[in-house]
């Protein structure tokens, strides 16, 4: 479960896009003492990109439906991340 990776692993950062049920990201089991941010609505970069730190160093990881995933790259693409940067998992 990725909350459990909060404390395995000190760097890494978790932010939560919740379309309904926000409460529950709190509540999840193993999520630990740094609960992670659940913003309500759909993924948007525009909510989370100052706050992501050293994007040039950053692999950004986009799993969901295939129209997500394109645009939410081509956004990273148009903020000047690398395509070497960018993994997906495709849904089909």
């Amino acid at each position: 479960m990725l909350l459990t990776q909060l404390e395995r692993v000190p760097a890494f950062r978790i932010l939560f896009f919740c379309e309904a049920g926000v409460e529950g990201v709190a509540a999840a089991p193993g999520a630990g003492p740094q609960v992670p941010k659940c913003l309500a609505g759909r993924i948007a970069l525009d909510a989370v990109w100052d706050n992501v730190p050293d994007v040039g160093e950053m692999a950004f990881y986009l799993a969901g439906p295939p129209v997500m995933q394109s645009a939410l790259a081509e956004q990273l693409a148009a903020r000047g991340i690398a395509p070497d940067q960018i993994r997906t998992d495709a849904w089909e």
